[in-house]
């Protein structure tokens, strides 16, 4: 993962965008393939957990979930992580790719109740 300038997660706006790029370039797929992987939707559902339990819940969620991203993908990226590159790459996921993937979840899981909660 190249490492790009940081973008400032204090704007809910800016932290969306950087958690819907996160998801849309990497989540969306690992997400799938968890559907069809027990054993990586168990783990991702662990790490969505810590994940939870690490940022405040409520308005500041949002842009506290950003932050983190914004740390796991400066992480991933003095390693030199790579997203998986095909289906059956997930099968082995490392730590690193399931935690950012349940980043990805999280802020989808949210987006998703935060959609149902307005439309209701």
């Amino acid at each position: 993962m190249k490492r790009r300038t940081a973008v400032p997660t204090s704007d809910p706006t800016l932290a969306r965008e950087l958690l819907e790029r996160l998801a849309a370039r990497f989540g969306d797929a690992g997400l799938e393939a968890a559907a069809e992987l027990p054993g990586l939707l168990a783990a991702v559902d662990q790490h969505a957990a810590a994940v939870r339990a690490r940022v405040a819940a409520g308005p500041a969620m949002l842009l506290e979930l950003a932050s983190y991203a914004d740390g796991l993908t400066d992480r991933a990226a003095e390693l030199g992580w790579q997203a998986p590159d095909r289906a059956a790459a997930w099968h082995t996921a490392e730590p690193l790719t399931v935690r950012l993937l349940a980043v990805c979840a999280v802020y989808r899981w949210t987006a998703e109740a935060d959609r149902a909660s307005s439309s209701a």
